[in-house]
């Protein structure tokens, strides 16, 4: 049985790959998509148990998709993990918020903190 949905969204392919690679060992069921507009798409079919969200990307950028899904009151609640090379980036009110590079195991504590209980 999956572990914990996690929809990780990153313009970047390898980013994304590491993550899901990270998670996957961990337990986590991973989806990806490469920018906001695809992450909102899969938020809506799917509804992850966390989001980690690049905060940097063409397109619907970080910031537009976090005001996109608060503004969804069956999606507002779901706890979002920040990730930025630019750490002036980091937007306040998310779950947790980390500029790359980053430690994994500070990232999937944060990641298995947000997930529903038990994990494991």
């Amino acid at each position: 049985m999956a572990g914990p949905r996690v929809l990780v969204i990153d313009d970047e392919p390898l980013m994304r790959l590491s993550l899901r690679r990270l998670l996957r060992r961990e337990g986590f069921e991973v989806l990806l998509a490469g920018g906001g507009e695809e992450g909102f798409t899969l938020v809506q079919r799917n509804r992850p148990s966390v989001i980690v969200l690049d905060m940097r990307m063409p397109g619907m950028d970080g910031a537009q998709f976090l005001a996109a899904l608060r503004q969804e009151p069956a999606l507002a609640a779901i706890p979002v993990v920040a990730i930025s090379a630019n750490a002036e980036l980091l937007p306040q009110g998310v779950a947790a918020a980390f500029a790359k590079p980053f430690e994994p195991i500070q990232f999937l504590a944060e990641v298995r903190r947000c997930s529903p209980k038990p994990f494991r």
